[in-house]
């Protein structure tokens, strides 16, 4: 998958979420960023070589962050994704599988 043609489906994708009616409580980059996310990781997953590569990033950067979680836990309380944003990864991923 060319990087040409991701740029294109996200830029599509990005004009049809600006126009979309969303919520008062929905940001438009919010929903921007849910569908980029999903197309993502699927564009990821159909590409061979992404998907040897972030197998090999996965396990470093894991360790990486629950050090950093260790070492300096958040002082506020954690706020956990709504799940609308779940359900709108989740829906553009499944596109993304359709369309990669």
């Amino acid at each position: 998958m060319s990087i040409l043609k991701w740029g294109v489906i996200c830029f599509a994708l990005y004009s049809i979420s600006v126009r979309a009616v969303v919520a008062d409580e929905d940001d438009r980059m919010e929903l921007f960023e849910d569908i980029v996310i999903g197309l993502s990781i699927a564009a990821c997953e159909a590409d061979k070589e992404c998907s040897e590569n972030m197998s090999n990033m996965f396990f470093p950067v894991f360790v990486i962050a629950v050090i950093s979680c260790i070492v300096c836990p958040p002082q506020e309380e954690v706020e956990y994704p709504k799940p609308k944003r779940v359900v709108r990864i989740g829906a553009s991923y499944a596109v993304g599988k359709m369309i990669f």
